[in-house]
């Protein structure tokens, strides 16, 4: 069986879950900027509806596990 990075699987889970927990935290600070509370998208629609998308798709995506 291989030794070093990237082939404990302890180590691996502690990465998967590092990831994880950043990608929540970029998504919520998305969903911050998008707030019409805090910044003014009506200029650019396109991004407030990329913005939405990509937060729902990432929901989506941990709902599933």
């Amino acid at each position: 069986m291989p030794t070093g990075p990237g082939h404990d699987p302890l180590e691996n889970w502690h990465i998967s879950r590092k990831e994880a927990q950043i990608a929540h935290t970029m998504v919520g600070l998305l969903r911050y900027a998008a707030s019409s509370r805090y910044i003014d998208l009506t200029d650019p629609p396109d991004l407030l509806k990329a913005i939405r998308t990509l937060c729902q798709e990432f929901e989506d995506k941990h709902r599933r596990g």
